[in-house]
């Protein structure tokens, strides 16, 4: 069975095998990542969501409040995260300027900013936590 239909049934759980044929090379990175989650006190858990993609996912918590979300494609992890509104203290942050710009070009509308993230390389998981740090400093 192609490994990444396995990620799309409820009934198997993501093995690190599972995730390592799917990610590819970009394994290493999901895996940096996740050692780093416990760090900022962020627990995570494995979901099935009936989505249009109908894939599993992985929630991140804190004290069970939702945090960020992941899913997983061919060669990529996914980070949904909703940063605060105000922006304040997000161009200092020593993150990419693509980043950074897509953060800027989000209109203001006195909601989260919602911003998702695909993570190829262990260069991009330096971006990622420091964002998620960012937002565990100011909750």
């Amino acid at each position: 069975m192609d490994t990444e239909q396995l990620l799309r049934n409820p009934e198997v759980y993501p093995s690190d095998t599972i995730l390592t044929s799917v990610l590819g090379s970009s394994y290493s990175a999901y895996a940096a990542f996740s050692q780093k989650l416990p760090d900022i006190s962020i627990e995570t858990e494995w979901y099935y969501t009936i989505t249009t993609a109908k894939r599993g996912s992985v929630r991140a918590f804190i004290k069970r409040k939702p945090y960020f979300g992941c899913q997983y494609g061919t060669g990529y992890s996914k980070y949904l995260c909703f940063l605060p509104k105000t922006r304040t203290g997000i161009q200092e942050l020593q993150i990419s300027d693509n980043i950074k710009a897509r953060i800027a070009k989000e209109p203001a509308r006195g909601k989260p900013i919602p911003l998702v993230l695909e993570v190829w390389s262990l260069a991009t998981v330096d971006d990622v936590y420091a964002l998620i740090s960012y937002k565990r400093s100011i909750n």
